[in-house]
């Protein structure tokens, strides 16, 4: 997904979080729509899966990884991760990696040091479990 096509998602969950503010139009447009996350994803503008990856970043790191890498980095750390904190610090850690290390944007790379990250702060440095001994 092209810089502008990101941007335009991000703008438009921007616009969502100030009608939001505005009271319930949606009712008034002569549709049976139940919400405005109903108007929104009926008209294919944003879904909730969506907003909740746009409150996680600013606009310009959405806008430089875009939804699917940003999706894939959430997912892999949630995976790992539970407390909240916590995973904003890893999300944090790993734009900053990926940042200092390449200059350009390319989603495989981003997607390497992603696993790369979560290899090493979290499968290898989990204990060890010592098979349990047999009774003879």
């Amino acid at each position: 997904m092209s810089n502008i096509t990101n941007q335009r998602q991000f703008d438009i969950a921007m616009d969502y979080f100030a009608l939001r503010e505005k009271g319930s139009f949606w009712l008034d447009l002569g549709e049976d729509y139940k919400s405005l996350e109903d108007f929104l994803a009926r008209k294919g503008l944003i879904d909730g899966a969506e907003l909740a990856t746009l409150a996680l970043f600013d606009r310009e790191t959405y806008c430089y990884f875009g939804k699917e890498c940003l999706d894939m980095l959430v997912k892999s750390i949630k995976k790992v991760q539970k407390n909240s904190e916590k995973r904003r610090a890893d999300y944090q850690a790993i734009i900053e990696s990926y940042r200092s290390k390449y200059k350009t944007f390319d989603s495989k790379h981003f997607k390497e040091v992603v696993m790369i990250y979560v290899e090493r702060e979290y499968i290898t440095k989990q204990p060890q479990q010592r098979p349990a001994m047999a009774h003879l």
